[in-house]
């Protein structure tokens, strides 16, 4: 396993269950949410400002990476579970949120590659194994998340 693959597990694994994962949103009632799922979780729908209106689970909170051509771009995990971004585009606008497919977390996305070349993203799965996305050569997130362990 990469180096990389190592510390962005690590992390996750030491992280998490401190809530040190991203910068999250605040949970207390009265607040930031305004709904609670089955599962306790809190729903939020202050999202980042200048990025399209939508709702993510608080407690993971909202990443934020900042490329090195300086642009930015946020990861959320939604209420349906799964992780989502939006980009700041050449204009300055955002795109719409784009829905990463076949992963659902228990944990907010965790960065790491700072270089900026091939970033990686992690989540811990509702599995309770760590999930990883390596951006692409090519210049895109690959469709599909795959365990970092491989």
């Amino acid at each position: 396993m990469s180096r990389i693959r190592h510390l962005l597990v690590a992390l996750a694994l030491v992280a998490s269950p401190l809530g040190l994962a991203s910068t999250p949103a605040s949970a207390d009632p009265g607040t930031e949410w305004h709904e609670t799922l089955p599962d306790g979780l809190h729903v939020c729908d202050n999202v980042p400002p200048g990025t399209p209106s939508g709702a993510y689970i608080c407690e993971y909170g909202v990443t934020v990476y900042y490329w090195p051509d300086q642009h930015f771009e946020f990861f959320l995990i939604g209420t349906d579970k799964a992780v989502y971004h939006s980009w700041q585009m050449p204009n300055g606008q955002y795109s719409s949120w784009g829905r990463f497919s076949n992963t659902v977390a228990r944990s907010g996305v965790f960065i790491s590659g700072s270089d900026g070349s091939q970033p990686t993203l992690g989540v811990i799965g509702t599995n309770n194994r760590p999930f990883c996305a390596k951006f692409t050569t090519s210049g895109g997130w690959p469709t599909t998340w795959t365990s970092c362990f491989r």
